[in-house]
Parts: structure tokens; C-alpha cells; sequence
């Protein structure tokens, strides 16, 4: 009976820790109006490339982000109006000099150009694991429905909106996710950003601000390692027992 309990309170927690170890968060601020924190990756508006990201513990995951076919955010203004303060769950993963600016594009001419569709390829991934991404923007003092919708595809695809707009989302901590995406067998995905359906404003503006994602082995993979540790863990208990 003893093992039972052991056993039961055990594994949850092996399982969590393996988790959060191998996630290897990653955290991108597209827009270059505020500096991002440390460990931050920045893409801004005349740097739409990133070539190797880094983890929060500003180590290298050789994970980059290529414009595809040209198709880029307006190449010279940033959206510089966001909200600096938001609510939750943006502000327990993004810091301030992320949340108030963010890049954009649009279905009509504005500032000399026309960017309908933002289209990345994410390269580097490691294949055996499912991938978690949360979006993030904000525009301040904005009028009309600013809806953007970001998809993601590699074996599996996924999508997601969120309306950028502060007085539409009633929550300027808002986020769009997309979960369990899994990257071809050559560890890339393809990451869209375009206007929702609903956006109703007359240039059709869509926004990213932040970007977080990280990786969890696949659920088999997980259970396995964490089983293995099990005995130990059961070992050690039952030591710790005995001694009282």
C-alpha cells in the first residue's frame, strides 16, 4: 500500500519536472520601437530574418525564422502603440518593451506598400517533439475589428485569431495559441500571419507583438524516461522511511 502511494505521487512529479526541463522556451519581440528584455530575441521591421534563437537561459537553439517568397511585414513602420501593462497570461510571459510595439501588414496600400501576407518558415526544429506557440499584439486608441489570424503547419497544422484592437478583446492580456504542432521530418514548419475574416478596418492591419513557443517530447517519450526514474525515486523513499 505504501508503494501504491508512492507510486502515485511519484510519477506526476517526475513527469513535470522532465517536462519543464526539455521545453526549452523561446521568446521572440517582433517590433524594434522598445528594447526587449534579456534572452529576448528581436525582429523588427528592416530585420525580418532571425538567424539562431536563443532560449530564456540565452542559450543557442539553432532554431531561425526565414521570410518566405517575399512576403514580409511593412519594411520601414512599426506599430508603437501597445499596451506596456497587460493583463494576464501576456504579462507572465512577455515584458514591456514587447508588448507595446509590434510589426504589421495589410490587405491595401499604406506607407507605399502593400503586405497582405506574412509567411515564415521555422527551420531547426527537432522533429521528435510537439510544439506549443503563443501570440501576442496589442494596439492602443484603435478603432474597428483588427482580427489576425496565425496559422501553423508541419505533419499536423493548427490556427489561431486574436484582435489585436484594446477595446474589442476586453482583455489586453489576450493570447492566440496554437498547441501539439509537429515539425516535418526535417524540423521546419510553416508560420502565416494575414487579416481575419472579421477585421473590418479599411488597410485590413494585422499585428504580431510576441512570440513564445517550446517543445515537450512526445507523450510516449516522456512516460518512459519518467518510469525509469521511478525505482530510484521509490528507493530513496522507502530509505528515508526506514530511518525515521
Amino acid at each position: 500500500m505504501t508503494v501504491n502511494r508512492t507510486l502515485a505521487l511519484t510519477f506526476p512529479v517526475l513527469l513535470l519536472t522532465f517536462q519543464l526541463q526539455v521545453r526549452g522556451e523561446v521568446i521572440i519581440d517582433f517590433g524594434n520601437t522598445f528594447s526587449a528584455g534579456a534572452n529576448v530575441n528581436q525582429i523588427s521591421a528592416t530585420q525580418q530574418d532571425l538567424a539562431d534563437a536563443i532560449n530564456t537561459s540565452g542559450v543557442s537553439t539553432g532554431i531561425s525564422f526565414s521570410i518566405q517568397n517575399g512576403n514580409g511585414f511593412h519594411p520601414t513602420f512599426t506599430n508603437g502603440n501597445g499596451d506596456p501593462t497587460p493583463g494576464n497570461p501576456a504579462s507572465g510571459i512577455f515584458d514591456s518593451g514587447t508588448t507595446q510595439d509590434s510589426l504589421f501588414g495589410h490587405n491595401a496600400s499604406f506607407g507605399g506598400t502593400n503586405r497582405p501576407l506574412v509567411e515564415y518558415q521555422i527551420s531547426g526544429l527537432n522533429p521528435s517533439n510537439v510544439y506549443t506557440f503563443n501570440m501576442y499584439a496589442s494596439r492602443m486608441d484603435a478603432s474597428g475589428n483588427r482580427t489576425t489570424d496565425y496559422a501553423i503547419s508541419g505533419i499536423n497544422s493548427g490556427a489561431a485569431s486574436l484582435d489585436a484592437a484594446f477595446a474589442n478583446n476586453g482583455d489586453s492580456g489576450a493570447l492566440a495559441t496554437i498547441a501539439s504542432i509537429s515539425p516535418t521530418a526535417s524540423g521546419t514548419l510553416s508560420f502565416t500571419i494575414q487579416a481575419g475574416e472579421s477585421n473590418n478596418t479599411a488597410e485590413q492591419f494585422f499585428y504580431i507583438g510576441g512570440l513564445q513557443f517550446y517543445a515537450v517530447p512526445e507523450p510516449s517519450g516522456v512516460a518512459i524516461l519518467a518510469i525509469l526514474g521511478l525505482p530510484a525515486s521509490i528507493r530513496s523513499r522507502h530509505r528515508r522511511a526506514s530511518t525515521r
